[in-house]
């Protein structure tokens, strides 16, 4: 067997194999003796008909295909052995030609190849969360808000009224304006649809949309009011409402006058939070908690602005078939909301005028984004020798299965084995744990806090809370080692190589090329 390998471009390779005209023949041999078993031709037991029989009955085009389907497979697999390629799929067979001896052409889809940039000297400025005074005395009155008595009054409403209204909103869609496939739904639905719903005026924490209060003041049952409001641009807003307009439509349907509680000790103590018994105390936790919440999605942001600059600086190539299954992923995404709404693909495609092709390329591009910034997550993991051992994997479990239980101990325990036995379960909660500690990496790298590679260090004074969930005894062998991951949670991993995929008809005249 000659073999000649060629790198083609999107991690294509190119193998050409050479095989003797007398290998062939006696392949062609076997094909027929093969054909003889599945048909059945007059005179002959199957399996028992001479080859210029079967040639005759069925063709020689006909022999030389099967010979070339088994003769193939077996070819494929040793030149792949021989080239120590990584495929990422299935090779395809390309061309067949015979002159002085049998020339198979197969393409096949490589690993995708990733090449960090020098991520290690990101950096990018970091502003931390402050939370204001006025922050926290907002949601202090919201929480007097919610203990307020009410009495329903005349007349228009006022700051700090509580108004009853039904409110529909859509967000306006310019016409001529472009929309990508996966935005489609989102932008065709209501942003809001309530039929009897509560809004306190001048609570702006609790506005669907900033101004919303001052749009709404001065209405008096009865009332219904048209006007339109822009979304903010903020990170926390889906990116394709970020700063577009929203068409409301609301009808006040009852006006009450709210008299407040008392801020004082008393009334803390009736909110029933564990260890705040007083109005100073309430303040440290409110102030706290909005720290807290605020501090993690501003970091998250952080974090995706770090990653994409990493992505952007990453040569990053992968064969289509990768790309093409992140597609059929979004497509699949797309079918199961579609059947939740008991509609199918076949419907939705038809009442667009769109084929599935339509569909594929419009998802392409965010496919392509999610493809490139998994292939880079993975690339960090394995350049920063982040690892999940045991102790951390354990200690994953309890805050999983504890955040799953809603407080049932059986729930807990149940949640615990399963993703303690199933090999599924412990690849997916290692690859989160994974992505999660990357991304604190490379926020720490763009702070230019020159963060040491290695795995992350493990916590001692956290270990009590991992301890409290056992594993099952004598875990598999496959399931306890620790798993290193090349994507995030969810994105498709590479398959072994299988067989050649298809081969093209064949037939033994020559191919140019």
């Amino acid at each position: 067997m000659n073999l000649h390998t060629e790198l083609l471009e999107k991690r294509i390779a190119q193998l050409k194999v050479g095989i003797e005209i007398a290998e062939l023949d006696k392949a062609k041999v076997d094909a027929a003796r093969t054909l003889s078993k599945r048909v059945n031709i007059p005179g002959f037991r199957k399996g028992k008909a001479p080859y210029n029989v079967v040639s005759r009955y069925l063709g020689e085009s006909a022999i030389f295909e099967e010979a070339i389907d088994q003769l193939g497979s077996r070819v494929y697999k040793e030149a792949l052995e021989q080239s120590e390629l990584e495929p990422y799929g299935p090779g395809q067979l390309e061309d067949v030609k015979v002159e002085d001896e049998l020339l198979l052409t197969f393409h096949v889809p490589l690993t995708p190849r990733v090449e960090l940039g020098n991520y290690r000297e990101v950096r990018r400025d970091y502003e931390p969360v402050v939370i204001s005074d006025e922050q926290v005395e907002e949601v202090v009155t919201m929480m007097r808000s919610n203990k307020a008595e009410t009495a329903v009054k005349e007349g228009p409403a006022e700051k700090g009224d509580q108004v009853r209204m039904s409110l529909y909103a859509v967000p306006v869609v310019e016409e001529g304006e472009t929309v990508a496939e996966e935005n489609k739904e989102l932008l065709e639905r209501p942003l809001f649809d309530l039929k009897d719903w509560l809004f306190v005026l001048g609570e702006t924490i609790r506005e669907p949309v900033p101004g919303f209060s001052e749009a709404i003041t001065g209405m008096a049952a009865g009332d219904t009011r048209t006007f339109t409001l822009t979304l903010p641009e903020g990170d926390d807003v889906v990116e394709v409402l970020r700063g577009r307009p929203v068409n409301f439509t609301v009808t006040c349907l009852e006006v009450s006058a709210r008299t407040l509680p008392e801020l004082n000790d008393d009334f803390v103590k009736n909110l029933g939070e564990e260890g705040v018994e007083t109005v100073s105390a309430l303040y440290e936790r409110i102030r706290e908690d909005l720290h807290n919440t605020l501090g993690q999605q501003n970091d998250a942001a952080y974090a995706d602005a770090v990653l994409d600059t990493i992505v952007e600086e990453t040569t990053i190539e992968y064969p289509d078939m990768m790309l093409e299954e992140f597609v059929d992923e979004a497509v699949e995404n797309l079918e199961r909301r579609l059947k939740q709404d008991k509609l199918t693909l076949e419907a939705y495609l038809d009442y667009f005028q769109k084929t599935e092709e339509d569909l594929r390329n419009e998802f392409r591009p965010s496919a392509e984004k999610r493809l490139k910034r998994s292939l880079t997550v993975g690339a960090l993991v394995r350049a920063e020798g982040l690892e999940v051992d045991e102790r951390t994997y354990q200690r994953a479990v309890s805050e999983r299965s504890s955040a799953l239980s809603y407080g049932s101990e059986e729930l807990r325990a149940a949640l615990a084995g399963y993703l303690f036995e199933y090999n599924e379960a412990r690849v997916n909660l290692t690859a989160e744990v994974l992505s999660n500690q990357i991304m604190e990496r490379v926020v720490a790298i763009a702070k230019g806090e020159n963060p040491p590679t290695g795995p992350t260090p493990f916590v001692e004074d956290e270990v009590a809370a991992s301890e409290s969930v056992e594993q099952p005894a004598d875990p598999d062998d496959s399931q306890a080692e620790v798993i290193e991951a090349t994507a995030e949670p969810g994105d498709i991993q590479p398959e072994a190589a299988g067989p050649i995929d298809s081969q093209p008809e064949a037939s033994e005249s020559t191919v140019e090329e």
